[in-house]
């Protein structure tokens, strides 16, 4: 798997269990201290973002990051 898929993967999980509780990326945003932007940037795949990042998203959602990749 390449980079570029490995975070359109990453990001379609997050996308995908956001959704699934009904979260706009405002409100997942807001819980997990972080800007809509990076949400948004994440779930497109837009930037390799920080690991803790993603470890902030998914703990907002209440999943580990295990749970998510």
């Amino acid at each position: 798997m390449s980079e570029k898929e490995f975070l359109m993967h990453v990001g379609m999980q997050f996308k995908l269990e956001r959704t699934r509780q009904r979260l706009t990326q405002r409100e997942l945003a807001a819980k997990a201290k972080l800007w809509q932007q990076t949400i948004n940037s994440v779930e497109n795949a837009q930037e390799n973002s920080h690991i803790l990042t993603y470890q902030r998203v998914a703990a907002a959602l209440g999943k580990s990051l295990k749970e998510i990749l």
